[in-house]
C-alpha cells in the first residue's frame, strides 16, 4: 500500500495477504499504524498480489468469494456496506434484502476494490 501525504512525501507499507484498513473519524489504521486522514491525500495499492476474501473476526457479519461473486451475511440490516474503487471513488452496491447482499464483481471494471462493512475495509480482486 502506498499512502500520500499532503506535504508530498510517500510511505510504502508492505501488507501481506490480507490488510486490516479501519477508518474511524478522523484516523486511518493500517495493520496497528495509525494516521491522520487530514495529512493523507490519497492511498493506492501498487504492485500488489491476488489476495481472497478470509473471514473476519467480527461476528457482526461475514462473508465469502466464489469465482466474481462476493456473499455478504450481516448480524444487522443496519451495518452499512460500501464498495470503492482503489482511487476512493465509491460505486453503487444494491442492498435489497437487510442482512444478506450479493455482489457480482464482474459488473466492474477494476480489478481490485475495497470492501467497507462498518468500518472494516478489505481489498478484494477480480479474477
Amino acid at each position: 500500500m502506498l499512502l500520500h501525504f499532503t506535504n508530498g512525501s510517500k510511505l510504502i507499507l508492505p501488507v501481506a495477504q490480507e490488510p486490516k484498513i479501519l477508518f474511524n473519524g478522523n484516523v486511518i489504521t493500517i495493520m496497528t499504524e495509525q494516521y491522520l486522514l487530514s495529512n493523507i491525500s490519497k492511498y493506492t495499492f501498487e504492485d500488489s498480489e491476488t489476495v481472497d476474501i478470509k473471514n473476519p473476526t467480527n461476528k457482526d457479519y461475514s462473508y465469502s468469494k466464489n469465482g466474481n461473486q462476493v456473499t455478504i451475511k450481516l448480524a444487522s440490516s443496519n451495518i452499512n456496506v460500501k464498495l470503492f474503487t482503489i482511487s476512493g471513488l465509491q460505486l453503487p452496491v444494491d442492498k435489497t434484502d437487510k442482512k444478506m447482499l450479493s455482489i457480482d464483481l464482474n459488473k466492474y471494471t477494476e480489478n481490485i476494490l475495497l470492501l467497507q462493512v462498518g468500518n472494516e475495509t478489505v481489498k478484494i480482486t477480480r479474477k
